[in-house]
């Protein structure tokens, strides 16, 4: 009677045991994340984003400039980006999720990009709208991955540098 009293209880201090080193292998993990990976990731998306809205907005001249801008530099930058945040694959399921969310940002964003290319070389004036939404909704998808992010770190107090997105 008493052995499987002990069985159980030694059963139950690894299982205690095991959840704590997962714990702490989810919070090591997510700590380099936000200190190492979606730094380079945003670096790398922000010089495309700059790029864009060196040509854009108030600083727009011309179609021939916005279109070479885009499909010289800012749609095979994004194009890299996103094969290069593919190859981040996180080990936990909840930062494989959430890492997930941020590449689905990025795809919507190039797709955005992409589309904007093809409706200024057709000189569709929809699609150029189009496009503009797109990334308006890009945008305020990349801002519910930086709230998300910020919870995620603070659920598990990992300290996010302040440079990190969501900080």
């Amino acid at each position: 009677m008493r052995l499987p009293v002990v069985l159980l209880l030694l059963l139950a201090f690894v299982c205690i045991a095991a959840g704590g080193c997962m714990r702490e292998k989810q919070d090591t993990e997510l700590s380099r994340y936000v200190t190492e990976i979606l730094p380079r990731l945003r670096s790398i998306e922000r010089g495309a984003l700059a790029e864009y809205e060196k040509v854009s907005g108030e600083r727009y001249e011309d179609d021939a400039a916005l279109f070479d801008a885009l499909r010289i530099v800012v749609v095979p930058t994004l194009t890299g980006l996103i094969s290069a945040a593919e190859m981040a694959r996180p080990e936990t399921d909840a930062l494989r999720h959430l890492h997930a969310s941020y590449v689905a940002v990025l795809e919507k964003e190039l797709s955005a990009f992409q589309l904007y290319v093809v409706s200024l070389d057709q000189q569709d004036a929809d699609g150029q709208q189009r496009a503009i939404d797109q990334l308006r909704d890009a945008k305020e998808l990349m801002g519910a991955f930086e709230r998300r992010l910020k919870e995620f770190c603070a659920e598990r107090g990992v300290t996010m540098p302040p440079s990190a997105p969501g900080s």
